[in-house]
């Protein structure tokens, strides 16, 4: 896993070769998350820190989902804990650019319904810029 922060990469090694990008300072106005690869248990423990101690900036989050290829139930919850802490934050996330087998899973859970979705990375963008 490669993690990536104001330009600064740090390197984390997992057996199942998934990386995470996170890149901070794009924009004054959020935060982007690309997450890549698999989003299991494993993943998820590592970085739950990591993403939650990102959202002491008060910025708002995107996160790119167009290159994670599979979400275990454990990676779903995660997701689900950084949600609701985003809200109790008062800090807005959108999820984009998730593959048919994401959504699929978002759709058959219910998460996409607590959740913001954007077709594509562009829209988010545009989502943010007039809100």
């Amino acid at each position: 896993m490669e993690f990536i922060t104001n330009g600064n990469p740090s390197i984390y090694s997992t057996q199942n070769n998934t990386t995470l990008l996170h890149t901070d300072n794009i924009t004054n106005d959020f935060n982007i998350v690309y997450i890549n690869g698999k989003l299991d248990i494993s993943l998820a423990e590592k970085l739950e820190n990591e993403f939650t101690s990102k959202m002491t900036s008060q910025k708002n989050i995107i996160i790119d989902m167009s290159r994670c290829e599979y979400i275990s139930n454990y990676g779903l919850y995660f997701l689900s804990l950084i949600v609701n802490k985003a809200k109790l934050l008062n800090i807005k996330i959108i999820f984009t650019s998730i593959i048919d087998k994401i959504s699929e899973i978002f759709e058959l859970t219910g998460f996409s319904n607590a959740i913001e979705l954007a077709p594509t990375f562009e829209d988010a963008i545009k989502e943010y810029a007039f809100n």
